[in-house]
């Protein structure tokens, strides 16, 4: 697994940009937002604990990892993610790229 990953980038129902990445390969799929670091996914990705973490889930699991609204490399207010429809709406948005899409 290569120590740099492609972030992606995918719209929200209100055009909002948000960015995600995606590792591993495992027959589960996880979805992580990790808002409470608040740090972007290029700079979190170069942390030797992130990477080792993100092995490990690799092996079995595909790991989508989320930028929450706001925050890291996601566009928009943080404070609109508070909202439950908003936050839902952007989980939804990342989810329903064809590239995860498409394993099923």
């Amino acid at each position: 697994m290569p120590d740099r990953l492609e972030t992606h980038y995918t719209r929200s129902a209100d055009g909002t940009n948000l960015a995600y990445q995606v590792t591993g390969d495992g027959p589960l799929d996880l979805l992580f937002d990790y808002a409470s670091i608040a740090q972007p996914l290029d700079i979190l990705s170069e942390d030797a604990g992130f990477i080792r973490i993100r092995r490990r889930l690799g092996t079995f699991s595909r790991t989508v990892w989320f930028d929450a609204r706001g925050l890291g490399a996601s566009e928009g207010n943080p404070m609109d993610s508070v909202a439950g429809e908003t936050f839902d709406a952007d989980l939804t948005a990342v989810l329903m790229r064809p590239v995860l899409r498409d394993r099923r």
